[in-house]
């Protein structure tokens, strides 16, 4: 997950693993694009600003490194034309901020049963 917020990390990283999945975060693109190095990753979740670069330009890159990687952009304040950069970009769906946890759990379970669209 990149994401800025040091508490929303904590949070998913604690709540995750009740459902059964892993979490791994990264405040940072610069230090996601090193975790992505390192670690083989089955789900992206991309907040939709960032301090040290552009999300959509990360998750091209991330798509074409990982083609058939699902990933998730979220953010606040999202309207449509930003929607449509981020899926332009590769984003397989986005959640506007608060998102139901419910919701987040029913893509991933989508995910892991092969449907990324």
């Amino acid at each position: 997950m990149v994401n800025y917020h040091t508490d929303t990390n904590r949070i998913m990283a604690r709540l995750l693993p009740r459902y059964g999945y892993e979490a791994t975060a990264a405040e940072t693109l610069a230090a996601a694009r090193q975790l992505l190095n390192d670690i083989r990753f089955d789900v992206l979740l991309c907040r939709n600003t960032a301090a040290d670069g552009e999300p959509a330009d990360f998750i091209t890159e991330t798509r074409s490194r990982f083609p058939t990687m699902p990933i998730i952009a979220f953010g606040g304040g999202l309207n449509e034309q930003r929607i449509q950069e981020l899926q332009q970009a590769g984003a397989n769906d986005c959640l506007y901020i608060p998102f139901d946890m419910n919701q987040l759990i029913q893509l991933l379970r989508s995910y892991s049963n092969g449907v990324t669209e």
